[in-house]
């Protein structure tokens, strides 16, 4: 009877997909408001892409599976990232769309930045969302990890980031940015026309932790700009502080991704 019961559970566990090698070298996008780490792979002939895209210094990334697709069916909910050499997977949120009049299939994961950081030479990456079920063989990702930490230092500089303060404002626990970027936070005229996306604000902080100017270095439109920053606005900070515990200006970068409420799961 147990050996049975052993024997369907073996049954039930979807076999992990063979990892597929990377066509050509690991590539650094510089972009205006962001930095992109990319690499190619092919399954059955077509090419697909795995990217990361990390914002500044900050711990969580996001990470793209771009592939070619043409069932304009919507996704989100959980995924699972497991790593060859590392015991616990990741896990998050993630969005799937094939954009209007594109062929081929974004999927978006929030990750944690330390999957990155932990990969190494030879590693399998395992990706499982409801429209991906992916392995990926990684190779050589320390000249790339290098290559990227150089972008983001150059991006730094030209928002005018002071290392010395950038993002050591805090929102407070009680303040998380879901709070204030909620359905009813959702700007009318985006959700009218079908419009998402994913903002990044370079907020001034004040001493008192008020925000005292939102800058949009990452848009998605007037609409979802112009909401971003008014959601925003209304956050109270935490303010940075010198060694001396006197508050000070400071700099906190937000990204807020806005999908449409209702979207399918």
């Amino acid at each position: 009877m147990i050996g049975s019961v052993l024997l369907a559970l073996a049954l039930t566990v979807e076999p992990t997909p063979p990892p597929l090698a990377p066509v050509g070298p690991w590539i650094v996008r510089a972009e205006e408001s962001m930095c992109l780490l990319e690499r190619n792979y092919t399954v059955d002939g077509r090419r697909i892409s795995l990217i990361f895209q990390p914002l500044l210094d900050l711990p969580n990334m996001e990470m793209f599976i771009v592939a070619a697709d043409t069932n304009d069916k919507q996704y989100q909910g959980n995924f699972s990232a497991a790593v060859a050499s590392i015991a616990m997977p990741y896990t998050g949120r993630y969005f799937s769309v094939v954009p209007p009049k594109a062929k081929a299939r974004l999927t978006r994961l929030t990750v944690q930045r330390r999957l990155l950081n932990e990969l190494k030479d030879g590693d399998t990456l395992h990706v499982r969302a409801k429209p991906v079920d992916q392995s990926f063989t990684i190779v050589r990702p320390e000249k790339a990890r290098a290559a990227l930490q150089n972008c983001t230092n150059d991006l730094k500089k030209a928002w005018g980031i002071n290392d010395d303060v950038a993002s050591r404002a805090e929102i407070p626990p009680e303040g998380k940015p879901g709070h204030y970027f909620g359905p009813d936070a959702y700007p009318r005229e985006a959700m009218q026309q079908g419009i998402y996306g994913r903002v990044i604000v370079l907020l001034n902080i004040d001493p008192t932790g008020a925000v005292s100017n939102c800058r949009i270095v990452s848009s998605a439109g007037k609409a979802l700009n112009e909401g971003t920053c008014l959601a925003a606005k209304r956050i109270r900070f935490k303010p940075a502080r010198d060694k001396d515990d006197k508050p000070l200006p400071s700099t906190y970068v937000l990204p807020v991704c806005w999908v449409l409420p209702g979207s399918p799961g």
